[in-house]
């Protein structure tokens, strides 16, 4: 930029129109001179005001390209911490997956194992319900056989010449 600054800075318009010349008797005449430096006067000034606007055009897009550079720059940052926060969000999720799964585990191995006592328990109960069912019925057998054992006895007492009845009816008496 300092070259096109520097190149229309050393002749300017106004230099050019009032250039005087030596006037030598082969040479154009000052009147052609005149004519020529005015138009060329005319197109380096046109010249200039066009680099006037070059160059602030220039400027100006070197100003929006340093800001969209930031606002790449800022959108880059913002991805890379984006993707960080992605990572970490993902990490911390997996953790929280591992806690939560692990809980679970326990909560169920808690759960069996209380299932597993329970049912050592209701088995112990059943076993001991058995076992005093059989007692029951083995007492009951007992019972029933010594009952079985009376009444067979009371059935051969008459054969033996006893009579129960009087005791029978006694019996019957006090109830």
């Amino acid at each position: 930029m300092q070259d096109k600054e520097s190149l229309s800075t050393q002749l300017t318009p106004i230099q050019i129109r009032t250039k005087e010349f030596n006037k030598l008797r082969r040479d154009y005449t000052p009147k052609v001179v005149a004519v020529f430096l005015e138009s060329l006067s005319a197109q380096w000034e046109a010249k200039n005001n066009e680099e006037r606007k070059l160059l602030n055009k220039i400027k100006l897009l070197e100003e929006d390209l340093k800001e969209w550079k930031d606002r790449e720059d800022k959108i880059i940052q913002l991805r890379e911490g984006a993707k960080i926060k992605a990572q970490e969000i993902e990490a911390q999720a997996s953790r929280d997956a591992s806690l939560f799964l692990k809980s679970v585990q326990d909560r169920a191995e808690q759960i069996r194992r209380k299932t597993e006592e329970w049912l050592e328990r209701v088995i112990a109960e059943v076993d001991k319900t058995e076992t005093r069912k059989r007692q029951l019925v083995e007492a009951l057998k007992a019972t029933l056989d010594e009952h079985y054992a009376i009444l067979s006895d009371e059935q051969s007492l008459p054969a033996l010449g006893l009579d129960l009845s009087s005791v029978s009816g006694t019996a019957k008496g006090t109830n």
